[in-house]
């Protein structure tokens, strides 16, 4: 299953997953839930949330496994992107270290060389 709905951002509530980048933490949504409120409370108290907001929370597994899901899925998004930040750094050394006369010509072909060879 996949929360596509839970973010994290550093720059949002202080990197805490959040819903939808708002600020609005997904332990809040967990406490009210887990305190018997109910969809049609919480919607009416935050506004600004939707119904498919909260789908993904109200189903019949343990909390601890849904956070145990919801973490696999978060850790496979930054493995990625740690990936294209290693990526980038490399190439932004290749870059660095170049002693053209003209760095914006070289680091263009470093850059599609580097496209070429992900082809």
């Amino acid at each position: 299953m996949r929360f596509d709905r839970i973010t994290i951002d550093p720059t949002v509530a202080t990197g805490k997953p959040c819903i939808r980048h708002l600020r609005f933490p997904v332990s809040r949504l967990l406490g009210l839930l887990a305190a018997g409120e109910t969809r049609e409370s919480i919607l009416k108290a935050y506004r600004y949330l939707e119904s498919a907001d909260i789908d993904g929370f109200r189903n019949e597994r343990p909390v601890s496994e849904r956070w145990r899901t919801l973490a696999r899925g978060k850790i496979v998004e930054l493995d990625a992107l740690a990936g294209r930040i290693a990526i980038m750094r490399g190439l932004l050394q290749r870059i660095q270290r170049c002693q053209c006369l003209d760095v914006h010509r070289c680091g263009w072909r470093i850059l599609n060389a580097h496209n070429n060879l992900r082809s």
